[in-house]
């Protein structure tokens, strides 16, 4: 169940009416001159044409068919904060020699807005009044129309982006924002999630000057309406000071519903995002999943 959970972050939205907007993201930043530069391995999926070989009554044939193939890669993503909305989460502007001074020069971790839009006082809320929050500036559309994106920095990998690699891996998984309320003694957070489904349609080509029926598999996107549902008892609830809470605890503080941090990996967040949230912020760190006999012995 956990698994869908994380899987919908990216893609998810509250079905709610009065929703607030989409959460802000934990991000890894390092002033490179005047520009923030965020580096990230991300998992992409890569349509692949290949031939096979079918049979078709009693004769072998070459289709072409496409697959989807995962693939890693390595992504850098700037942002100009003079050209951005940069302050704290209590609402003090910052400029960029304050940036600077707050950055040095080694990674450090900031909060950026998921939909370039002012992150919602919600989320705001449950942060640390001095986080550096980010908003960047909207991607302007070039003379064609399309979105105009930032040219990364042309150095190559260097001391200071192996420095960054050490520095995030010594991190674990930054938590994520829920929205969620209490229905009874259980924590539900509801969601649109988009799902990418491998479809197999027939079209007519050309070969040759002979119209011929070839298989082809297409990605359509769907949509669907989840509810997400875990066990605060089976959990490890704190503030972000490091103060237990216990389920009437819980329940007094979300009786209206609110925002809350999760842990992604099933284990205790990391001090460097704690020390981004207010010390009141709920922290939940959900029970790990415990495999069933198959996946013990699929993974000894």
């Amino acid at each position: 169940m956990f698994a869908i959970l994380l899987s919908v972050l990216a893609v998810s939205a509250d079905v709610e009416p009065a929703t607030p907007k989409a959460p802000p993201h934990f991000v890894s930043v390092t002033l490179k001159g005047d520009v923030l530069v965020h580096r990230a391995t991300v998992t992409v999926s890569v349509p692949v044409r290949k031939t096979i070989e079918v049979n078709n009554n009693g004769k072998k044939e070459q289709r072409e068919v496409t697959e989807y193939v995962t693939m890693l890669k390595q992504v850098e993503q700037t942002w100009d904060p003079k050209k951005a909305s940069v302050t704290t989460a209590g609402g003090k502007k910052l400029d960029l020699a304050a940036l600077k001074k707050r950055l040095g020069d080694k990674p450090q971790v900031v909060l950026v807005s998921g939909d370039g839009k002012p992150v919602d006082e919600v989320y705001l809320k449950v942060l640390d009044k001095d986080a550096i929050v980010i908003v960047p500036e909207e991607p302007k559309p070039d003379k064609e129309g399309k979105e105009k994106k930032e040219e990364p920095p042309t150095a190559s990998p260097d001391a200071e982006f192996v420095a960054q690699k050490k520095e995030e891996a010594a991190h674990k998984p930054p938590p994520f924002f829920l929205r969620v309320e209490l229905k009874g003694d259980k924590l539900v957070h509801r969601a649109t999630i988009t799902e990418y489904v491998q479809v197999q349609k027939v079209i007519e080509v050309d070969d040759n000057g002979k119209k011929v029926k070839r298989t082809v598999t297409e990605l359509v996107p769907r949509t669907r309406e989840i509810e997400n549902v875990f066990d605060p008892k089976k959990a490890t609830i704190t503030t972000a000071g490091g103060k237990k809470l216990d389920l009437d605890a819980l329940k007094k503080r979300l009786a209206k519903g609110g925002v809350i941090l999760v842990s992604a990996d099933f284990e205790p967040v990391d001090a460097e995002y704690l020390k981004l949230l207010d010390k009141d912020a709920i922290v939940i760190v959900p029970e790990k999943p415990k495999l069933d006999k198959g996946e013990k012995d699929k993974d000894s």
